[in-house]
C-alpha cells in the first residue's frame, strides 16, 4: 500500500521536473541573444531595484 503511494507521488514529481527543465531551457536560449538586447534589460532591473530600495526606505519613514 505504502509503496504504491509513493509511486504516484514520485510520478507528479517526474513531470514538474520535466517543466522546470523546460523553462530553464528557454532561458538558456534567451541568454544566448546578442549581449545588445541583454543590456537594456540590465538598465531595467538595476532600475528597479533602486525603486524597490526606495521603497522600502519609506516604508521606514512612515
Amino acid at each position: 500500500m505504502v509503496s504504491v503511494a509513493n509511486g504516484g507521488e514520485d510520478s507528479s514529481e517526474q513531470t514538474k521536473s520535466s517543466q522546470t527543465n523546460k523553462e530553464s531551457t528557454t532561458a538558456t536560449k534567451e541568454n544566448a541573444e546578442p549581449k545588445e538586447k541583454t543590456e537594456p534589460n540590465q538598465e531595467d532591473k538595476k532600475k528597479h531595484q533602486l525603486k524597490k530600495t526606495v521603497s522600502q526606505e519609506n516604508i521606514k519613514r512612515h
